[in-house]
């Protein structure tokens, strides 16, 4: 595509940004989850949005872009053009958080809807041990919430304020109610797949042939 046309470059800075969240990884408070991303387009205008996204929403923004189809088979992502454009607001306005080794029984552990969102499991990580939080810390075991935890990200990025504890009125109960109805819509069409990583390895498919060799890439020629 002719830079006229608009290329589109899309890099995420993943990690603990520190920008204001609660923990560090793997423990669904946002930190390695909540990252920035940067988008060039040369036919843009440069701006800052805070708009909700995810990298679920490349493959259907790239596709809008280039005027081709989906394919058909599920997908979780939107288009994102009119937040690239500044034509309007992001489609996406939930994000459903799961551990590292998600289940069907628990579900996702939080769920956020706009600028709110809700626990309804917390778990340590040892990835968060640094810091100053010990609920986030590896020996912090799996804690069910009922009713969910609640925060206003907006406010309140760090999860400090639980808005059922503090301010638990009728917009609040609302907003409990909205977000148990997309966690449920979410988990009525949620196919949980085999898990790749469970196969385990297959030689066949590393890109070398000699994988315990040295020095690479140079040991790698297969006969």
């Amino acid at each position: 595509m002719p830079a006229e046309a608009g290329v589109l470059l899309q890099l995420n800075f993943p990690g603990t940004g520190r920008g204001g969240e609660r923990s560090g990884e793997d423990d669904g408070d946002g930190n390695g989850i909540r990252c920035l991303n940067l988008s060039l387009c040369l036919a843009v205008v440069a701006g800052v949005t805070h708009e909700l996204a995810s990298t679920l929403d490349i493959l259907p923004t790239l596709t809008a872009l280039a005027g081709a189809a989906l394919p058909s088979v599920a997908l979780d992502g939107y288009d994102l053009s009119p937040v690239l454009f500044g034509s309007g607001k992001s489609p996406r306005q939930t994000m459903f958080y799961y551990p590292p080794n998600p289940d069907q029984l628990h579900g996702p552990f939080a769920v956020r809807l706009g600028k709110y969102k809700a626990h309804y499991f917390t778990q340590g990580s040892f990835h968060s041990d640094t810091t100053p939080d010990q609920a986030c810390h590896g020996l912090t075991p799996l804690t069910p919430h009922v009713p969910p935890l609640l925060f206003d990200l907006e406010s309140d990025p760090a999860e400090h304020y639980d808005l059922v504890q503090s301010a638990a009125g009728p917009e609040v109960l609302q907003v409990l109610k909205e977000i148990k109805l997309q966690k449920e819509l979410f988990e009525q069409r949620m196919e949980f797949g085999e898990s790749q990583i469970g196969k385990g390895r297959d030689p066949a498919l590393q890109p070398c042939c000699v994988p315990d060799c040295t020095p690479k890439p140079s040991c790698c020629r297969c006969s």
